[in-house]
């Protein structure tokens, strides 16, 4: 199960992601991204709940912290896989 609560933090608009990052989940984060990025141009993500992404997931996360995304608070699961990825 995956939980996505939109907010916002210091002026930009922030999605608090909550649970697993898979399966269909992967795209519904990518349309919240999406549409996010639509209304502002700007995204900090809070990945401190996440406990599991799987693959496609893992691909999301660092292709988002690559490009539009600003990471915010991330859980040590999120760390440790974002780390293994290339992105110190």
């Amino acid at each position: 199960m995956l939980r996505i609560t939109q907010g916002l933090a210091d002026g930009v608009p922030t999605l608090k992601v909550e649970g697993s990052i898979t399966g269909p989940w992967v795209k519904e984060l990518e349309r919240a991204v999406e549409g996010c990025l639509a209304r502002s141009g700007r995204l900090k993500l809070d990945l401190s709940e996440v406990n599991y992404a799987d693959a496609e997931g893992a691909t999301l996360l660092r292709d988002l912290v690559r490009g539009p995304a600003e990471l915010g608070r991330r859980s040590t699961f999120i760390a440790e896989l974002l780390l293994e990825g290339g992105n110190r």
